[in-house]
């Protein structure tokens, strides 16, 4: 058995107009699931090319770039390593 879930994101063109009203920073944000608190929260949206080396980006979150899309839930964290890697960290664990 297979199942697949699928939530609709903001269009390219309205995540570019939602990120340009914020500089590409944590603010605006979108209605997602999450599934650490069991509810509907405010998932920031986050472009990942103004994420630096070794900053840390906070969940909720939805970390856009041209090929993926990362959720990050409540209490995980996302760090961007030196190599472009996200590294996703559970926080409350």
């Amino acid at each position: 058995m297979r199942a697949t879930l699928r939530t609709p994101l903001p269009r390219r063109a309205e995540e570019r107009a939602l990120l340009a009203s914020t500089n590409g920073h944590r603010g605006a944000g979108f209605e997602a699931y999450s599934f650490t608190r069991g509810e509907k929260l405010d998932f920031a949206i986050v472009d990942r090319t103004t994420v630096a080396p070794d900053t840390v980006v906070e969940g909720p979150a939805i970390v856009i770039e041209d090929t993926a899309t990362t959720y990050l839930d409540a209490g995980f964290t996302a760090r961007l390593h030196e190599s472009g890697s996200l590294f996703l960290t559970d926080e409350e664990a």
